[in-house]
Order: C-alpha cells, then structure tokens, then sequence
C-alpha cells in the first residue's frame, strides 16, 4: 500500500500550549493494484504529539477510528528540518497500521528551534605540551612553594562558606572547621608571606624556559 496525504491544522486553544488542535486530511494512493483514496478528521494534542479520529475510506465505504503518533526521532527533525515519523494504528480495521514521514508545509519555523547538533567545535584540539622534567631540586623545592602559596591565597582571597550537610548545624560545623584551618595557617604564616616576590631562581628558570620555547 502506498499513500499520499495532505491536511491542515487549526488550534482552537492558546496555541502556545499545544493543548489541542483540530484538522482535516485526505489521501489518496493505491493498495494492491486498485486506487486508494479517503479522507479523515482529527483531534491532535501536539503536546503529546498524539492524535485521535475516524477515518472514512472511499473504496470501502467504512468509517474506522484512527490512532496516529508522530515524533521527530531526533533533534530537528527526522530525514529535514520539521519532518516527523507517523504511525498511523487502525484499530477496528484488524489492528493494521500504516508508517509513513510528514513534512510542514508553510510552517518556516518547524524544526527550527533546536539545532540538529547539540554541541559545536571552538577550535581545533589543543596540542599535547612537552614534558620537561628539571633536574635541579632546589628549583622543584621552589615550585612546590610556589604551588602551596597559590592555594592558601587562593583560599585567604576566595573563602569557600558554602558548605552543605544534613542541616543547617552540619553546614555550619564544617564553614567552622574551614575558618578554623584558615586561623591556624595565618598563626603560622602571614598574609604577606604567601604574597612576597618570587625568588630570583624561579623568575630565572622560567625566563629560561621561554627562552627556549
């Protein structure tokens, strides 16, 4: 069997809800080697994507109740922009179905509000940098300092007091044992301290560094 459909679509409600709309499609088409032609009148809930009605074909004379689903099986649609896949169920006509691809016509914003991709590609990818191993300790002992004082400064600059818990008494518990550790550092080392200039080695190495690059 092979159809060909047409119709239109009114909603009667808001049409921002898609709470329901009513509409009128006819088809013609041939199934076996005779002609094929009917016409049917729907009630749709697009917020469902779902829609209910009679079908009354002309070769039989019958009129059946029709089921049909529709869906755009991914973003933006199924083949083109706005098209959707339909399933038309029969019911009262030995439960045959009919599957078949819909396409808007006059609709210019159908599939349109969602992009076919759900991700974009910023710029190529980052290349892998060199690994530099330094054999000097002393310059190690200097960038593990320098690490150290980054992440005390960091917490001295940036408290973290959004502690969650259990409760409320379990939040604050644990903001008290953060400014707590914040206390006990600054007892042993100051502000100023975290903050004094880099030593000459380090400034030396990276120039070094970048000397090279």
């Amino acid at each position: 069997m092979l159809r060909a459909v047409g119709g239109g679509y009114r909603a009667s409600l808001n049409p921002v809800t898609k709470l329901a709309e009513f509409g009128v499609e006819g088809y013609v088409g041939v199934r076996g080697n005779r002609a094929d032609a009917g016409t049917r009148a729907l009630l749709q809930i697009p917020y469902l994507s779902t829609a209910v009605g009679g079908d009354y074909n002309v070769r039989s004379g019958q009129l059946n109740l029709l089921l049909t689903v529709h869906t755009p099986v991914r973003r933006g649609g199924f083949l083109t922009r706005g098209t959707l896949l339909r399933l038309d169920w029969y019911p009262t006509l030995r439960h045959s179905f009919v599957i078949g691809v819909s396409a808007p016509i006059g609709d210019l914003l159908a599939g349109r509000n969602r992009p076919l991709h759900d991700y974009v590609v910023v710029g190529p990818a980052v290349p892998t940098p060199e690994a530099h191993a330094s054999s000097s300790t002393a310059l190690l002992a200097e960038l593990d300092s320098v690490a150290v004082a980054a992440t005390w400064i960091r917490k001295l600059v940036v408290p973290f007091l959004d502690q969650d818990g259990r409760s409320g008494n379990v939040a604050l518990a644990r903001t008290a044992r953060y400014v707590d550790d914040l206390r006990a550092h600054l007892s042993v080392r100051s502000v100023e301290a975290e903050v004094r200039p880099r030593p000459a080695g380090v400034r030396s190495s990276r120039g070094q560094r970048l000397g090279r690059q």
